[in-house]
């Protein structure tokens, strides 16, 4: 899968896709790119290695999908690309994906919204898991 892509009804995405591994084929780096109506941003995400990459929420989300208490998140090691996640009571998902560029060079932000069903949860973190990783292990806390 070269890239992995959550859109909502009303048109806004988060695509990530780009991926480049190491020598020893781990995952360095990928590319987040947000889109909505007169909004496009992108990103590129380096992967410290030690941390676990996006997919991670996406499956807890998943096997939550009958609703969670307050926000689930999830953030970069270096702290440039963050997904904090919510829900009501009717079965939406509020997506909000936050750019933070360092200070090292030009300080910039950015953030978009994607709204999907609960039910979607599914197909999110199995398409997740497969862009993150090579190995298709089984997603934790899914069966398929």
């Amino acid at each position: 899968m070269n890239e992995f892509v959550i859109t909502s009804r009303q048109g806004a995405k988060c695509v990530f896709h780009s991926r480049t591994y190491e020598p020893g084929g781990r995952l360095e780096s990928y590319t987040v790119e947000m889109e909505d109506l007169d909004f496009q941003a992108s990103m590129q995400v380096f992967n410290a290695g030690y941390e676990l990459p996006p997919s991670a929420l996406f499956g807890r989300l998943a096997s939550q999908w009958t609703g969670w208490k307050g926000s689930e998140e999830w953030r970069s090691a270096e702290g440039e690309f963050a997904i904090v996640a919510t829900c009501d009571r009717t079965g939406h998902v509020r997506f909000a994906f936050n750019f933070l560029k360092p200070a090292q060079s030009a300080y910039w932000s950015a953030s978009a919204f994607v709204l999907v069903e609960a039910g979607q949860l599914d197909s999110i973190a199995w398409e997740a898991h497969a862009f993150f990783h090579t190995d298709l292990q089984p997603v934790p806390g899914l069966s398929k």
